[in-house]
């Protein structure tokens, strides 16, 4: 695999990951508009840690794609 191979699968994981992260709040969401859910703690809480999860992923895939190419270039 090379290293143009290899940056490109771990940017289609990170976003992969952040198509679930979202599926799964838009999920939490609809969920917690039901009476039973809306007593609960636990899934404001795990929107939150999604959230959080979506952009550090979001974060880490544009930041090495566009500081990756640049690095390359320098040597």
């Amino acid at each position: 695999m090379t290293k143009d191979q290899y940056n490109f699968w771990r940017s289609s994981q990170g976003m992969i990951l952040v198509f679930m992260c979202v599926l799964l709040i838009f999920l939490l969401s609809l969920v917690s508009v039901f009476p039973w859910a809306q007593k609960s703690e636990v899934i404001p809480m795990a929107i939150d840690t999604l959230k959080l999860i979506t952009t550090t992923v979001v974060g880490f895939v544009f930041g090495s794609h566009a500081f990756g190419s640049d690095k390359d270039n320098d040597n």
